[in-house]
C-alpha cells in the first residue's frame, strides 16, 4: 500500500495560519499514520519532503522502518528564496 499525503501549503491543501517549521510538518504524517492505524512504515521524501522525512525520522524514530531521501537540498543557501522566506516567518 502506498499513501502519498501532500504537505500542508502544497498542491491542493488549504493555507494555514502557523509558522512553517519542519517539526510541525513532520508531525502531520505521523498523525495520519495513527489515524489509519499504521504503527510503522517506510518513509520516502523528495525535495522539501525529504527534509520533512528526515525530521520525521529524528522526532518519531519508532514509526520509521526505512527512510529514503531524494533530491533534498543539503545547504539552506541552495533552497529557492521563496522557501527560505516561508521558513523565516
Amino acid at each position: 500500500m502506498v499513501i502519498a499525503p501532500e504537505l500542508q501549503g502544497h498542491a491542493r491543501t488549504a493555507g494555514f495560519d502557523r509558522p512553517l517549521r519542519f517539526e510541525t510538518l513532520a508531525d502531520e504524517p505521523v498523525a495520519l499514520m495513527k489515524h489509519l492505524g499504521i504503527a510503522k512504515a517506510d518513509i520516502l521524501g523528495n525535495s522539501l519532503g525529504g527534509a520533512v522525512a528526515m525530521r520525521l525520522a529524528v522526532e518519531h524514530p519508532k514509526v520509521v522502518d526505512c527512510l529514503v531521501l531524494g533530491s533534498q537540498p543539503f545547504k539552506r543557501a541552495r533552497w529557492y528564496p521563496e522557501v527560505r522566506a516561508a521558513f523565516d516567518t
